[in-house]
């Protein structure tokens, strides 16, 4: 079964499969591989697949071989169905998603079955996406099936989708910090003043005059320079630090709550 994911920006085939048991004749399995063949090699080269299904193959933990498509982290022994899964892979530049992380025992085992346990389920994809896989796990319950696990990958595909670069609008602008903008706003609260009472709020507004000779923004007051001056207010030096005894007399005259009390 073969599902097909276009967004326009990208397209995905999602491909589900079961391969013939180890028991069944090699035609039937033979069959199977060339269709399995005939699918992958219609779609076309820049469409993602991702391929999930039961293998009824053991690709074991070497990779021996399959260097590229194999990442060493299986389970078990390698087995001629799992070979056959590894030359499949190799052919269409797919890699067993599963052999790329690092797991223990509970999350390789796909299927158990009283004492056996194997792993015969597995995920594949493109060679070159294969980074676009983060994680790829068996999830150790049996509510879904008593003895296939179910095996979970996460995937992140870029759909297209981009955040949108914020714009400041118009009206946000804040044109009256400009010196063009303040007078365009001088005259506009003129014009809407004209025909309103000379008491109200606007006018007394446009006709303020706040005086003074103190410079626009914050005063540029450093911290070094209220020390200093706290210094000269109680007539200490920095050299009187050196002297413990002097420092310390200084320190309680400063401070109301060290005083000595008469």
């Amino acid at each position: 079964m073969s599902l097909k994911i276009d967004t326009g920006d990208i397209t995905m085939q999602v491909i589900s499969c079961y391969a013939p048991q180890t028991n069944c004749s090699e035609a039937d399995k033979e069959d199977f591989w060339e269709s399995h063949d005939a699918h992958l090699r219609a779609l076309g080269p820049k469409e993602y697949i991702v391929i999930g299904g039961d293998l009824n193959g053991h690709v074991g933990r070497d990779k021996n071989g399959y260097e590229r498509f194999h990442g060493g982290q299986g389970y078990g022994s390698r087995n001629e169905d799992g070979e056959s899964a590894l030359d499949c892979a190799e052919m269409h530049d797919l890699a067993v998603a599963n052999t790329f992380f690092e797991k223990k025992l509970s999350h390789l085992v796909t299927y158990s079955s009283g004492r056996r346990e194997t792993q015969i389920d597995y995920f594949l994809t493109r060679r070159q996406h294969l980074k676009l896989v983060t994680d790829v796990k068996v999830t150790p319950s049996t509510n879904i099936c008593p003895q296939h696990r179910l095996l979970v990958m996460d995937l992140k595909l870029d759909l297209g989708q981009r955040r949108q670069v914020r714009t400041t609008n118009e009206e946000k602008i804040k044109w009256w910090r400009m010196a063009k903008g303040r007078r365009d706003l001088t005259e506009a609260l003129r014009s809407t003043t004209t025909a309103t009472d000379d008491n109200s709020v606007a006018k007394t507004a446009m006709r303020l005059d706040p005086g003074g000779q103190r410079p626009r923004g914050r005063p540029k007051k450093r911290w070094m320079d209220r020390i200093k001056e706290d210094m000269k207010i109680v007539n200490a030096a920095p050299e009187d630090a050196l002297d413990r005894a002097k420092w310390r007399q200084i320190c309680r005259k400063a401070d109301p709550a060290k005083r000595d009390k008469r």
